[in-house]
């Protein structure tokens, strides 16, 4: 059976942050930008746009975390979560920037995809980041993979590589990838910055214990905000309701 349609919630941002909705997340130029908000419930389809130096972490119902990376647009088209079997159904897009994820591990049927328009990254309950960018021969789409493991391959197509943690491999234009290798100091580097001393290994917002890395001091949404605006980022009063 299919999980019934779900939702994910706005828990911290930073800056400039925007979301559209509905048909309008799915166009090609969308005109109906407006600006998120802390706690905001969000649910699919719609589509998230950060500004230079921005980030925005959002927090599924099954507790998986995504955190999306600066000049990063980035849509959650299908989100369906069953809280009574467990079962999941996600599918994000990756339209351009980079996007961390902390996911919950999935059971059953259940399936968590990151795509791009170089092909998919499909996970089963791992820490990982896809980034998607220009590159001098097309977009590239980088998998880098900091726990678990993730299948990578084609679009429409079953996985035809596995990268392990402390992994990383890039699809080029037409699915052409990559050997798998070592994810490099420079490339984790690159990853990893943002503009800002919340860099995209710092995830404020609690995450499942299967993806849970240590990746940050704090656990709670108001203690998470306060240090955020301390370093001069706009977040605003989460009020501390989940």
């Amino acid at each position: 059976t299919t999980a019934p349609a779900s939702t994910a919630t706005v828990k911290v941002y930073t800056k400039e942050v925007m979301v559209t909705f509905g048909s309008d997340a799915m166009s090609a130029s969308p005109s109906k930008w407006e600006k998120v908000q802390i706690n905001q419930v969000l649910q699919a389809p719609c589509r998230l746009k950060t500004g230079k130096e921005s980030t925005i972490e959002i927090l599924l119902s099954d507790k998986s975390v995504l955190k999306i990376g600066p000049e990063s647009e980035f849509r959650i088209d299908t989100w369906n979560f069953n809280t009574q079997s467990n079962q999941k159904q996600g599918i994000f897009t990756l339209l351009t920037g980079k996007v961390k994820a902390l996911v919950a591990a999935l059971t059953g049927n259940s399936s968590f995809q990151i795509v791009t328009s170089n092909g998919v990254a499909s996970v089963r309950g791992t820490d990982f980041g896809v980034q998607y960018k220009p590159g001098a021969g097309g977009n590239m789409m980088d998998v880098l993979v900091f726990k678990g493991s993730v299948g990578v391959g084609a679009l429409g197509q079953l996985p035809s590589s596995f990268v392990n943690a402390g992994q990383m491999a890039s699809l080029a234009v037409g699915s052409v990838m990559s050997k798998i290798v070592s994810i490099t100091e420079d490339v984790l580097n690159d990853f990893n910055t943002t503009g800002t001393d919340q860099g995209m290994n710092t995830v404020e917002t609690e995450a499942p214990p299967e993806g849970d890395q240590a990746t940050g001091d704090g656990t709670g949404d108001e203690s998470s905000t306060t240090e955020e605006n301390t370093t001069g980022g706009t977040t605003e009063p989460s009020g501390g309701d989940q």
